[in-house]
């Protein structure tokens, strides 16, 4: 399923429920928002990558997010050599207050670490439709 066709299905569903039930069920009051906030997606960060000779893995340091709700840092992976949003990967998450992160996922490949990036996540976007940033892809 396409983000449009789960974010068309999410307006249907918002629209069908309040049809069905009377104002102020519990099903009418925690419908989720189609779209996070604006305000809900802190800015981004800077990350830079080195390679750790001891431990044989990538280390990933970013700068701090001082977004006021942050949830957590994703580390996502991409496998190819063009991004694409529908084929990332999540490699792992880390919580708010980590900077940095060590990882071998995907660089057995020849050519070392290629689409690894960090990006965040908010924690009131899980009451609806998660938005997450993409972030460009390091070392392709």
């Amino acid at each position: 399923m396409t983000f449009s066709s789960r974010s068309r299905l999410l307006v249907d569903y918002r629209a069908a429920v309040p049809a069905r039930f009377p104002a102020g069920h519990a099903l009418v009051e925690s419908l989720p928002r189609v779209y996070a906030l604006a305000e809900s997606t802190p800015d981004a960060v800077q990350l830079s990558v080195s390679w750790n000779v001891l431990q044989a893995k990538a280390h990933l340091v970013w700068s701090e997010s001082l977004g006021p709700n942050l949830a957590n840092y994703s580390v996502p992976y991409h496998p190819g050599l063009v991004y694409r949003a529908s084929q990332e990967q999540t490699v792992s998450s880390a919580p708010a207050g980590t900077e940095e992160f060590f990882t071998n996922f995907g660089l057995p490949v020849s050519g070392g670490p290629r689409g690894q990036g960090v990006r965040r996540d908010d924690d009131r976007e899980r009451q609806g439709l998660q938005r997450r940033e993409n972030h460009p892809a390091v070392g392709s």
